[in-house]
């Protein structure tokens, strides 16, 4: 927690003051250190619990003892020495963020949910994102179900919230969206036909035996030629005067008649016997 101080009005003729401050308003057990003397009208307190109501009261010890004043209380913001969440995501100034972007901010102690307001303007009029109340979130990041639009400056703040009290508003913080992307026309998809399986039936093939022809071979006729044996050449003779044609005619004439007596003759002989 920042320093903090009980301050009062001074008491005419008051010169000590004791003081007591407690979370239990019964001031039944002071925690050591949380009450003491002073003679001033202030008093720096220790280190505090965020998120805490914490009762005090002061009396008069000096020149005489007074009652005890009223109580008054007060209560303790969230986060200790950090007063408001710190921005983590997306960075101030980024550009180039997810139109749909997660945040995400430093957690704060004793926060039991943090409001969240996204808008495109810089006094937040008409958010875009508006967690807050029962739509606060319940823990430090968020993914947000708004589709943001493309290449625009947006802004964004978060505060811790308890059940009885909450913290500063953080930071403001500040980022651009991508810009929209090309589309690129894809060539048309040629259609993929599917031609039906054909039924093939396999049929075993038909065996056939050839025999092996039968092969006849020729004895080859081998012709040797003999050497002519030696002849003695005819002794030259004096050829004759050639025969007329009519004279072999008659002569076969006359051969032809003796045959068919020679026959005659031999016919009657075997007949007489």
């Amino acid at each position: 927690m920042s320093p903090v101080r009980l301050d009062g009005e001074t008491a005419s003729g008051a010169t000590s003051y004791q003081w007591q401050l407690d979370d239990d308003n019964d001031f039944s057990s002071v925690p050591a250190g949380f009450e003491g003397n002073t003679t001033k009208s202030s008093v720096a307190l220790p280190a505090l619990k965020p998120d805490t109501t914490y009762y005090w009261r002061v009396r008069v010890t000096q020149p005489v003892l007074s009652p005890w004043s009223e109580k008054w209380s007060f209560t303790t913001s969230l986060g200790g020495d950090i007063i408001a969440p710190r921005l983590e995501s997306p960075q101030a100034g980024a550009v180039g963020v997810p139109i749909r972007p997660v945040f995400q901010w430093s957690a704060v102690a004793g926060a039991d949910s943090y409001e969240l307001i996204v808008s495109s303007k810089f006094d937040f009029s008409n958010p875009i994102i508006h967690k807050v109340n029962e739509y606060a979130l319940p823990g430090n990041a968020y993914q947000s179900e708004v589709t943001l639009n493309y290449t625009t400056t947006y802004y964004w703040q978060v505060r811790a919230v308890s059940s009885s009290t909450h913290s500063a508003w953080s930071a403001i913080g500040t980022f651009t969206t991508e810009p929209e992307p090309t589309v690129v026309a894809e060539p048309p998809t040629t259609p993929t036909i599917i031609l039906p399986t054909p039924e093939v039936t396999v049929v075993p093939p038909e065996v056939i035996v050839v025999s092996p022809p039968e092969i006849t071979v020729e004895s080859p006729v081998v012709t040797v030629e003999l050497p002519t044996p030696y002849q003695p050449l005819p002794s030259p003779t004096q050829s004759s005067p050639a025969t007329p044609d009519w004279v072999f005619y008659i002569m076969c004439f006359m051969g032809a008649i003796i045959i068919l007596l020679l026959v005659t003759i031999l016919v009657l002989v075997v007949k007489r016997r």
